[in-house]
């Protein structure tokens, strides 16, 4: 016969037929595949053959048992009836090719169109196993994959998340979009899920400001904070602003002020200011103390400055804090703060002009730049701030005769006291000395 088997005796005599081995002395395909007789080799002088992997639903030739069939396609067995390979109950069979066997995350799959001939949008993954592809999802019975909607089941968040941007896997194994967004049209082919405006529905208040800072739920609905307003286009809400008219509008008498903007009050205008000895915060969304006289922050009057740095009063012309005529800057901490301070000047303070000195009674500033008493002056040995007049014995004391000479003539310093020299002798309030004179007796 021109197609009987090729006789052999080992393997090796049917190597040139694919997939072959040598049974009873036969060539034959290996389990789970048939051979197939081709042309005739003129020079060979025999017929081509070849095994070919075994498909579904063939007749002839018949399986020979279930081996067979599972060695060909995964999933399958042969049935006796028919001698017909046949799918197992739960896994359908390849539409076109005849070729597969699948089931959704069943490891029966070797390449892509194993599973998508049987199981549209289905893809064979690394572990051979059909899944759905994405934005699809099992419908459950393992044999379809559906549009994963909104709501869907799922096992994990990327089996929603892949399908629906924001999405996530809940509690109960449904698809649900995450805090701070809402679904729409999440039972159509195109689900989606929207960030939350303001006036979106809500139930909680991490539903609106999962989606936007500055927001709560107010009466099922998203609404900003009284200390935020709402932007243009309704999309989130901002921070109020001390120093924006509109944001700092309030009503008289209410506390409107002092829950938007710490430490501020409602004017007489209407509008939150600051409280006195108080400027508003760099990022404008408080009211902070003032501390340092360099401040650019506007003063609105004296008390706005002595309020809060003590002795300091506002410049009419630059409206900034500034100390006083007679006063210089100093740094005083409390409570581990530091705060400018305005001191009243002494003597031996820095000066430039004798103004700076004013506030020292009787002081002047010197040739060096200090403040110092006037001629004749000079600060009481008890101690002081102002200079006193020297006198005779008086409390302004002496180191040598020239501290007493300057301001009392025929003068000398006796025991750090000014005293008039012998024959001398004080008089006009112990501001001066004179010559004593004798009187003679008639």
């Amino acid at each position: 016969m021109a197609t009987a088997p090729v006789k052999c005796a080992a393997n090796a005599d049917c190597l040139e037929i694919d997939n072959s081995e040598c049974l009873n002395t036969a060539c034959r395909c290996v389990s789970g595949y048939v051979i197939v007789v081709g042309g005739y080799d003129v020079t060979a002088k025999k017929w081509r053959r070849t095994c070919r992997r075994r498909k579904l639903f063939e007749d002839t030739p018949g399986c020979r048992d279930g081996a067979d069939c599972e060695a060909a396609v995964p999933g399958s067995y042969c049935e006796a009836g028919s001698g017909q390979c046949r799918c197992r109950a739960g896994f359908l069979a390849g539409r076109a090719l005849n070729a597969s066997c699948v089931r959704i995350s069943e490891a029966t799959c070797s390449t892509n169109v194993d599973c998508t001939d049987a199981i549209p949008d289905s893809r064979c993954d690394s572990s051979g196993r059909c899944q759905c592809d994405i934005r699809m999802a099992d419908d459950g019975t393992g044999n379809a994959c559906v549009l994963r909607p909104i709501g869907g089941f799922c096992r994990e968040t990327a089996d929603c998340a892949d399908a629906v941007p924001s999405s996530r896997c809940g509690a109960d194994n449904c698809c649900e979009c995450v805090s701070g967004f809402y679904a729409v049209d999440a039972d159509s082919s195109t689900p989606v899920c929207v960030r939350r405006r303001v006036g979106s529905d809500c139930r909680v208040t991490s539903d609106c400001s999962d989606a936007f800072t500055g927001s709560h739920c107010m009466h099922g609905a998203c609404a900003c904070r009284r200390e935020y307003r709402v932007i243009e286009d309704g999309g989130s809400c901002r921070r109020r602003r001390i120093d924006d008219d509109d944001d700092a509008v309030c009503e008289k008498h209410s506390n409107d002020c002092e829950m938007t903007f710490a430490n501020s009050v409602c004017g007489d205008d209407g509008r939150c200011a600051c409280l006195s000895g108080y400027r508003p915060a760099d990022d404008r969304v408080s009211c902070t103390r003032r501390r340092r006289l360099s401040d650019l922050s506007p003063c609105r009057n004296d008390a706005d400055c002595f309020d809060a740095i003590r002795n300091s009063l506002c410049d009419p012309l630059i409206h900034r804090c500034a100390c006083p005529t007679g006063y210089r800057p100093d740094q005083a901490t409390s409570g581990g703060n530091s705060s400018d301070v305005c001191r009243r000047r002494i003597v031996g303070d820095p000066c430039s002009t004798d103004t700076d000195c004013s506030a020292v009674l009787s002081a002047t500033c010197d040739r060096t730049g200090f403040c110092a008493c006037v001629t004749g002056y000079g600060i009481p040995t008890s101690g002081g701030v102002d200079c006193h007049r020297r006198q005779i014995g008086g409390v302004v004391g002496c180191d040598e005769d020239k501290d007493c000479l300057e301001g009392i003539e025929f003068s000398v310093c006796r025991r750090t006291s000014c005293a008039c020299l012998p024959g001398f002798m004080d008089v006009d309030n112990a501001t001066a000395c004179v010559r004593r004179k004798l009187h003679l007796a008639i």
